[in-house]
């Protein structure tokens, strides 16, 4: 794959797009582990939050009027496109939202955390059940691991990309350079390229 055109990424604005969990496009089951628990296990301290979420994006859950950015990942954005192997430009910020109101479904989600971003929502690992969504969101291809900010979910985006899984079956511009105005069509940063 070619190299992503910052590998830092940057924190990104609060504007996402509400999503009913519909049919999602991501398709297909994750292993079993993506559902190990984050080394960053802030259960019972901090700030919790459970309910029914409601999924503003991939990376990005509302519970009970509580807006939360889910640990150590970075979503496509909600208008962003991706190109699939034949060129086909496809709607990968859509999809991750889709995956994840589908990964949820009507299940209770809880998600605890000890500090807020910049925009004031909370930082936080979730879980549906035992389920933690971030590293089902990386194993499924949905999302990428936020290494500026953790490493808890390099080994979901290893497996991802070279499974070929959602993002990783074709090209597509990081979600922190497409936040600076990187796009595809554009050649402003370099795509990250479908593994060979």
């Amino acid at each position: 794959a070619a190299a992503v055109g910052s590998s830092a990424g940057g924190e990104r604005g609060g504007n996402g797009a509400a999503t009913d969990s519909t049919a999602a496009q991501a398709g297909g089951d994750v292993p079993a582990a993506a559902a190990a628990p984050s080394s960053r296990d802030v259960s019972g301290e901090g700030d919790v939050a459970t309910g029914q979420a409601r999924v503003v994006d991939g990376d990005t859950l509302e519970i009970h009027g509580r807006t939360i950015r889910m640990h150590g990942i970075d979503a496509p954005e909600s208008s962003q496109t991706c190109r699939k192997p034949g060129g086909e430009v496809w709607r990968c910020g859509q999809a991750a939202s889709f995956a994840l109101a589908d990964r949820i479904g009507r299940r209770t989600v809880s998600c605890a955390g000890t500090e807020s971003d910049r925009y004031g929502r909370l930082l936080a690992v979730c879980r549906a059940g035992d389920e933690d969504l971030s590293a089902w969101m990386v194993q499924a291809g949905q999302a990428m691991a936020f290494v500026r900010y953790s490493r808890d979910y390099v080994g979901q985006e290893a497996s991802a990309k070279a499974a070929g899984a959602g993002i990783w079956s074709g090209d597509f511009i990081a979600p922190w350079d497409w936040r600076k105005g990187g796009r595809l069509d554009r050649g402003t940063v370099e795509a990250v390229e479908a593994p060979k």
